[in-house]
């Protein structure tokens, strides 16, 4: 959870409709990002006083997250980060393959000024992540970079999904980013940025299949060494969860 620590609390009054919505965007965010691991527990009593608010907001967002499939509420023993088997990872990855490098096309001749320059800063800053060592900040970049680029496609209903599917997928990238085989490396940011200057869909739909397809094609041949149960992870430490 260290990770986590703060973010709620930087990110409190940014406009959401409620405190529930608030809670379920940053909580998924989160797990988009790799905040959280396979397994972990998740404290609701700790979330809900890093958002400020009571411990009904967070419970609201969590079952939200239940239903989409990102966490598991278990009777006696309270919420966890989905531990997805390997053949579920395969679908989801499927699915991404499906609808993101469609994303990546039309946004390529959509994106503003704005954008552009979002992906070169991120491009950038991935440079320093590596150079810091620094895996959440690479996850958290790497969304970045993926997101500037889908959004721009005006497509909010398969980006919906695409969101709940990183959702899910977050956390299992988290485990295994720190082999280098995964590297998300400054060079491999530049070329979306030169695709998408140049406005070339299919570059960018090739940068996106290749971004997807080539971890997944290492994660999945040992699927259960990076990811297996709890309990067989390197440097795993099993804590109680808060009940839900």
């Amino acid at each position: 959870m260290e990770a986590w620590d703060g973010m709620g609390v930087a990110l409190i009054h940014s406009g959401f409709p409620t405190m529930q919505d608030h809670v379920y965007a940053h909580l998924s965010e989160a797990l988009m990002a790799g905040v959280f691991r396979p397994g972990e527990p998740i404290a609701i009593t700790d979330l809900a006083r890093q958002f400020g608010t009571s411990a009904m907001p967070v419970r609201d967002a969590v079952r939200r997250l239940h239903a989409e499939g990102a966490l598991q509420i278990e009777p006696q023993r309270g919420v966890r980060v989905r531990l997805a088997e390997e053949a579920e990872v395969a679908e989801l990855i499927r699915l991404r393959l499906n609808l993101e490098p469609g994303l990546a096309a039309a946004a390529a001749t959509r994106l503003s000024d704005e954008a552009l320059q979002a992906l070169d800063e991120t491009a950038m800053a991935l440079g320093d992540a590596l150079g810091d060592a620094d895996p959440l900040r690479l996850l958290q970049l790497n969304k970045a970079l993926h997101f500037i680029l889908y959004e721009a496609a005006a497509q909010p209903v398969t980006l919906q999904i695409v969101r709940m599917l990183w959702a899910r997928m977050g956390p299992v990238i988290r485990v295994y980013v720190s082999n280098p085989a995964f590297a998300i490396t400054p060079e491999t940011a530049r070329r979306l940025v030169v695709a998408v200057r140049a406005r070339d869909s299919r570059a960018a739909r090739r940068w996106v299949i290749e971004t997807i397809r080539t971890p997944a094609a290492i994660l999945l041949a040992d699927y259960a060494r990076y990811v297996g149960e709890p309990a067989a992870r390197p440097g795993y430490r099993r804590e109680p969860a808060v009940g839900a």
